[in-house]
């Protein structure tokens, strides 16, 4: 299955369809995808309290992490126009995520040592996941649009066994209206 945490709120899309919500940061996300997706789009936000913010996923079962090869965005228009989600999008303009540590390292250790209660458990993680966000973390955007775009380009399904973690997320909060 696929494992994401993020610092402090996600949405996870694969291929247009939302597959995980979390705003819990305290706790891990699974979800189970089709080993033939396109597109992996993750929204996250940091609630800019001061705390670090970092987007940590793993797909373990083809090897995927996130890592500086994603592509992640600050802009906000975004949040309206979710054509960023798509396969055939353009985002030849957006730099590539800034990699801010794995998960044993500072600042991302002392904080999983003493708050995170995770299942999947952090070792579901592959060890070459990196928390990645759309800046340095000297200049953090509180809204990121994060994707990862997988070289082939067949078509994809989303396995019905999807699950998860966090049910007390209201989705309308989020700006995903009916999903």
């Amino acid at each position: 299955g696929f494992v994401l945490s993020a610092m402090n709120e996600l949405a996870v899309w694969v291929d247009e369809t939302l597959v995980a919500l979390n705003s819990d940061w305290t706790r891990t996300v699974g979800a189970f995808i089709s080993s033939d997706f396109e597109v992996i789009g993750i929204r996250a936000v940091n609630y800019g309290d001061g705390s670090f913010g970092g987007i940590l996923a793993s797909l373990p079962s083809l090897g995927i992490v996130s890592d500086s090869s994603w592509k992640c965005s600050g802009n906000s228009s975004y949040e309206l126009d979710q054509s960023w989600l798509k396969s055939s999008f353009n985002d030849i303009d957006w730099p590539f995520a800034q990699s801010q540590g794995d998960l044993y390292s500072d600042p991302w250790k002392g904080i999983h040592a003493d708050q995170l209660v995770l299942y999947p458990s952090p070792q579901s993680h592959l060890p070459t996941a990196r928390y990645i966000w759309a800046s340095s973390l000297s200049e953090q955007f509180t809204t990121v649009y994060c994707r990862f775009k997988r070289a082939s380009s067949s078509s994809a399904k989303i396995d019905s066994s999807i699950r998860y973690v966090n049910n007390s997320f209201v989705p309308t909060s989020f700006g995903l209206g009916s999903h």
